[in-house]
């Protein structure tokens, strides 16, 4: 029994089904009272380690629900999308798999965000680094590794696989680490790393397997086709000719009784 399996007959229980459902659902009605109230609805949700120092300790997961644009449009697409990961995460993980993912994903960035605060005394904010971006990409790249070859209607328009918007937003992940990210996304990312680069490695070691085994099977084929003997003088074999008999002269040479009897070649 796995580690994982252990932790799911024992927590399994305890997870929440839909997890991702009520996230997308949060940051839908974050956007309509943010439109109502204005930005400092972003500000009360926003990680921020002084103010949970302080107290404010909701915002360890309140952040999450941050909503990702402040278009109407972009929005509805955006919770459907969220939506749709959610399912298809749970179709390969189960509940349990999707909340220990999602929860992981979020320490390991909370975890970043007061690393940075201790050494720089700077919240996320401050660099411009979108933390509930991180973690909706992170679930993305996931869904995108399971489901590679998926396809979307991208803002109900484009036709899109999953594998190039998973390309999409680890290249968006990748500007955030150069643009002063380099901290909150490689951690954010270990939970990513610990679900998919070992079955990364495993697959790799599959497919180079699979070919070895191929090549011998095609080299095996092979021989069965070779000629035992091959006359080094009219080019006749004993898989065109089983009857005919051949002979191998002092020298080495390989030749058939046909050329030895006409006088081609000495005995």
């Amino acid at each position: 029994m796995g580690a994982f399996t252990r932790l799911e007959a024992k927590f399994g229980k305890a997870a929440i089904p839909g997890l991702l459902r009520w996230v997308a659902l949060l940051q839908g009605v974050m956007f309509i009272i943010t439109m109502m109230r204005g930005a400092e609805v972003i500000d009360f949700l926003a990680l921020d380690p002084p103010r949970i120092l302080q107290g404010q300790v909701w915002r360890i997961l309140s952040f999450v629900c941050v909503p990702p644009t402040t278009n109407f449009i972009f929005i509805i697409f955006a919770v459907f999308f969220l939506w749709f990961v959610s399912d298809g995460l749970e179709r390969a993980w189960r509940p349990f798999g999707v909340n220990l993912y999602f929860f992981a994903t979020v320490f390991c960035l909370v975890l970043a965000s007061f690393i940075r605060y201790f050494i720089q005394g700077t919240p996320p904010g401050s660099q411009d680094i979108a933390p509930e971006f991180v973690v909706i990409a992170s679930l993305v790249m996931a869904f995108a590794c399971l489901y590679p070859e998926v396809e979307i209607l991208l803002f109900g328009i484009i036709p899109l696989k999953m594998k190039w918007i998973g390309y999409l937003d680890a290249g968006f992940l990748g500007l955030m680490l150069l643009s002063g990210a380099w901290i909150e996304v490689p951690l954010a990312l270990i939970p990513f790393f610990v679900a998919f680069v070992p079955s990364f490695f495993r697959s790799a070691s599959q497919r180079a397997q699979t070919a070895s085994r191929k090549a011998g099977y095609e080299r095996r084929q092979l021989s069965k086709t070779d000629a035992f003997h091959r006359c080094s003088r009219c080019g006749a074999t004993d898989q065109e000719e089983p009857d005919l008999e051949f002979r191998v002269t002092q020298d080495g040479e390989d030749l058939c009784l046909r050329c030895i009897e006409v006088g081609k070649a000495p005995p």
